[in-house]
């Protein structure tokens, strides 16, 4: 987002100060107090649900104008009001981890055979030719997939199935591109030939 420096001192002193509740203004950054302090009447918290003032996005585009950018303040705010809200989510998301375990209504069991799929899956995948669009499937180490979360192992394998079925399809049409050129060619002589009798 090419944010400007100060605005990221200044939010990131923001986001303390809603923790902490202790203000604490940076003589720096002076230019920033208007958006600060209209910030502040707002609410550091409401910040997080997309309630940013508009002053940053005036900053910002001033920021733009200095550095010849021909971005504009106003997508920089809705990317940053988006970045707030997915910071927001993940937090949300560790908390309700945290409280109901990682894997909420997923037994055990289901856990081991999803795990048992990714492994037979990933072994399958590895041995064979991907088209190299697909190769970012094979990025993550084996151990390390198996570790992430259990939302991550299921979107990783749906995406594995997708890419498996590409794969089977692309076989064949490489295995035979040779046999369906000369069955391709024999119609078009067969069709020649007809049209000349």
């Amino acid at each position: 987002m090419d944010t400007n420096p100060d605005i990221v001192e200044v939010v990131l002193e923001l986001l303390r100060f809603w923790r902490t509740a202790q203000p604490t203004k940076e003589n720096s950054f002076a230019h920033l107090n208007q958006a600060w302090d209209n910030q502040i009447i707002v609410g550091g918290r409401r910040m997080f649900e997309g309630w940013v003032v508009r002053d940053w996005e005036t900053l910002q585009q001033q920021y733009y104008n200095i550095i010849h950018s021909r971005r504009s303040g106003k997508r920089w705010m809705i990317e940053f009001i988006k970045k707030l809200w997915n910071i927001a989510w993940d937090l949300w998301q560790h908390c309700n981890d945290t409280l109901h375990g990682q894997v909420h209504c997923t037994s055990a069991a289901d856990s081991r055979q999803l795990d048992q799929t990714i492994m037979m899956l990933f072994g399958i995948l590895s041995r064979g030719l991907l088209q190299h669009n697909n190769r970012y499937i094979l990025a993550t180490p084996l151990a390390t997939l198996l570790g992430r979360p259990l939302s991550y192992r299921k979107e990783w394998l749906r995406q594995a199935k997708i890419i498996m079925d590409s794969n089977r399809l692309w076989s064949w049409r490489e295995g035979t591109r040779d046999q369906r050129s000369i069955i391709q060619m024999r119609n078009n002589l067969k069709a020649w030939l007809t049209q000349r009798n």
